[in-house]
């Protein structure tokens, strides 16, 4: 089963939020938007959901023209399940009327999925319950198995761990992708979590400014950016101003050698892209000044400033003993920095990220 935009588009009133957008989704896979606010992530949803008509372009499941054009079918014309961050139960059904709403209710069989599907999600027995007796957790795996329950030919999934707690998040992200692997569902998912792109998604597409900037695996895009915009959406990376000098690149944080590109720019000016945890840092008289030293878990987050005020967020063991105040060297690790082109030295497009 696959979902395939062609040359999609949409404005609100004036604002053009999708531009020419091409994408399709792979069987059985999970397939996640990932992107800022205002990307056009949720809007591309909406579209194959019916909830916005398709305006420009078509939608195309399984060789079908499903919307396009006077083509614009009700959502619930469409064969797709559909899942929001909220999970929306019905408070006065209970958990097994819930996940048989989508059923004919006279089918034979229709008990008989209930109870495949509260076996899937690990809630046999609750079948009686009612949704303010859940936790969160509980209540968007039902929610998950009431799209599942009619068997869509694809699963729509708008930021659908974003109500809950961090603990919460990441676990029900572990359930949830068991259970749609498990049936093999093909899922479009939209999220602004790079952590969560990451770990649901089998097949990851950064949306920005309304257009798709790269699509590939998860470990393509971490490790392999196509640009600035991909290495900041998906790996928090943050820009550094550089000039090509010989065998060296010149930085605000000292000379660094070549050898840290993992690609091979050949422009003079160039801002570098690189992950705080690419970094090792040791004592020196004449380096940069470390500002502020936070705790992040079993590692320290160093932050250093520049000859030029720009700072500098490293990730460093608990073990190495830094202090505010102390003089670093700081060098990237081989092949761990993107270099893309600059207008100049100190023209990259952003500050870099802080924490």
């Amino acid at each position: 089963m696959t979902l395939e935009f062609r040359h999609t588009g949409f404005a609100y009133e004036r604002a053009c939020v999708i531009k020419d957008v091409s994408f399709s989704l792979n069987p059985s896979e999970i397939t996640c938007l990932l992107g800022p606010s205002g990307c056009g992530k949720t809007t591309l949803l909406r579209m194959a959901a019916g909830l916005l008509p398709t305006q420009s372009g078509e939608i195309w499941l399984n060789s079908r023209k499903m919307s396009g054009g006077r083509l614009q079918p009700a959502p619930e014309k469409r064969p797709v399940g559909l899942v929001f961050q909220d999970g929306a139960l019905f408070p006065h059904m209970t958990v097994a009327q819930n996940i048989s709403f989508g059923l004919d209710k006279n089918t034979v069989g229709s008990s008989k999925r209930v109870s495949e599907l509260l076996e899937i999600i690990r809630m046999s027995g609750l079948g009686h319950r009612y949704p303010h007796t859940l936790s969160g957790g509980q209540q968007q795996r039902v929610a998950v198995a009431r799209a599942l329950a009619p068997s869509p030919e694809v699963m729509l999934l708008d930021e659908p761990f974003a109500s809950l707690d961090m603990n919460s998040r990441r676990r029900l992200r572990r359930e949830s992708r068991a259970i749609l692997k498990n049936t093999r569902t093909t899922v479009m998912m939209v999220t602004h979590d790079p952590e969560e792109a990451l770990e649901m998604s089998d097949r990851l597409i950064v949306l920005s400014a309304g257009q798709v900037q790269q699509t590939g695996t998860p470990d393509e895009l971490y490790d392999h950016p196509v640009n600035p915009v991909v290495a900041r959406i998906v790996a928090g990376a943050q820009s550094v101003s550089a000039e090509r000098h010989g065998h060296r690149l010149l930085t605000a944080f000292g000379d660094w050698s070549p050898t840290c590109l993992a690609n091979n720019p050949s422009e003079k000016y160039l801002y570098l892209l690189v992950r705080e945890e690419m970094f090792q840092i040791k004592a020196h008289e004449a380096g940069n000044k470390i500002t502020d030293i936070q705790s992040a878990g079993s590692l320290h987050r160093v932050t250093i400033r520049g000859h030029d005020g720009e700072l500098l967020y490293v990730l460093t063991s608990r073990d190495h003993h830094f202090a505010q105040g102390q003089r670093v060297k700081v060098t990237p690790r081989q092949h761990s920095v993107h270099g893309f082109p600059s207008q100049g030295l100190g023209a990259h497009p952003e500050k870099p990220i802080r924490p």
